[in-house]
């Protein structure tokens, strides 16, 4: 995952046991949601990863304890309400085998104390330059000095008289 390679030695330290419950911290872009499904294919078997924020009610957390098959469960907690984060304090003093819970948010402001409390993984995802999100698209396993660039920019340039061409590249 491009840009966040402190978040993925974080997270490969908790390979052994995976926590059920993870909180991720990030501004809008800093790859929050990319992260859910990275951890749900390099951690977690591939579980599918399912998006709850706008179905939290009694309905969805009863059906937590029956469901049968793994599951990640990514809840935005910049979207969802005191009164329905309450309501998953239940959920979060459970043992669910198989099943994991995902809480991102922008910051630990958006998240009640009795939650933060709970949770003890909390990680804090950098954001991602406008280089390293190009880079992303732009990839090419450039190999300079030996080392291959995970994270390279390649731009053509073709001045407004269209004289001439050149490239930048960018290595961040």
């Amino acid at each position: 995952m491009v840009g966040q390679s402190r978040t993925i030695s974080k997270l490969s330290s908790l390979v052994e046991k995976f926590p059920n419950y993870i909180i991720l911290l990030g501004e809008e872009g800093s790859g929050r949601h990319t992260l859910a499904h990275f951890i749900s294919k390099n951690f977690l078997h591939n579980y599918p990863v399912e998006d709850i924020t706008d179905k939290i009610d009694l309905d969805i957390i009863n059906e937590m304890y029956v469901r049968g098959s793994p599951c990640i469960y990514l809840i935005d907690f910049s979207l969802v309400d005191e009164r329905k984060q309450n309501m998953l304090l239940k959920i979060l003093e459970s043992d669910l085998d198989g099943k994991y819970f995902i809480i991102i948010a922008e910051n630990q402001n958006q998240i009640i104390n009795t939650i933060l409390n709970r949770i003890s993984v909390k990680i804090n995802m950098e954001k991602y330059s406008k280089f390293a999100q190009l880079s992303h698209k732009n990839n090419k396993n450039i190999k300079i000095d030996g080392n291959y660039l995970e994270e390279v920019v390649h731009f053509n340039y073709r001045d407004k008289n269209k004289k001439s061409d050149f490239s930048i590249l960018f290595w961040v």
